[in-house]
């Protein structure tokens, strides 16, 4: 049986590895853990439906994959494979990374992966806001799907906006933030080879249920969060349908 394999190593943030897990066991989808020393060493893209990346911190995935690792994951998806990154593992996706430029959590350079060729901008809500201690900046982001006038309410921290996808042929639109002036994108779509890359800013595999049973989030977050889950829900299986994932 085909596997969901969810990288869970340094830099992982345990809300979003649990967020991602339950989310895809959810749906009824086989999950795996796997950690850098497997992406290397063992053959994990043969029974392959899925390769997630997760949020969390994005140096320490360069520290542990670039190299042999992200080469690894590349070909896999390259030969007909599917990445998904959430948050940090979207600006481990793309080919740099500006995030809280001119101020104490800068991190600014070029990723290996470049699944989008681009620039990954964040926090996606201004500069200063973000804490990795706790989820100062949590927030429900407002999101609706290019050419969809629907918002959907979506659990967002520390992520990213993708900037000028317009200007790569490999790169589709798949959502924008409607709450940020501008519009920038929340989310890409990207062809690289004959797989399928799917890279977001925000957390639609964060569910209400795991965000109170955390309780670190603000309660104004959680009561917003609580009137729409099930608008994230659909949402998200959407969002999956767009890498050709077989949603029930």
């Amino acid at each position: 049986m085909k596997r969901v394999y969810i990288y869970n190593d340094l830099g992982v943030g345990e809300r979003s590895l649990e967020a991602a897990t339950r989310s895809f066991r959810s749906l009824n989808f086989e999950v795996a853990h796997i950690g850098a020393s497997e992406v290397l060493h063992k053959d994990w893209h043969e029974d392959a439906l899925l390769f997630v990346m997760p949020g969390g911190a994005d140096l320490p995935y360069c520290q542990k994959l670039n190299g042999s690792g992200t080469a690894k994951i590349k070909s896999y998806v390259e030969s007909g494979g599917k990445y998904l990154g959430f948050c940090a593992g979207a600006y481990f996706g793309s080919g740099y990374v500006e995030f809280e430029k001119g101020h104490e959590l800068e991190v600014l350079g070029e990723r290996e992966l470049k699944f989008f060729p681009g620039k990954t901008i964040g926090p996606a809500y201004g500069l200063g806001t973000y804490d990795y201690k706790w989820p100062k900046d949590g927030r429900a982001a407002q999101v609706s799907f290019v050419n969809d006038a629907s918002v959907y309410c979506i659990y967002y921290s520390g992520g990213c906006y993708f900037e000028q996808p317009e200007k790569f042929s490999n790169v589709k639109v798949v959502a924008r933030f409607q709450d940020i002036n501008g519009n920038p994108a929340a989310a890409v779509l990207c062809s690289v080879g004959k797989g399928k890359v799917l890279l977001s800013g925000v957390h639609p595999e964060f569910s209400l249920e795991l965000i109170r049973e955390k309780g670190i989030d603000k309660q104004e977050v959680v009561l917003e969060l609580s009137t729409k889950d099930d608008s994230r829900e659909i949402y998200l299986k959407r969002y999956l349908q767009e890498i050709d994932l077989p949603i029930q």
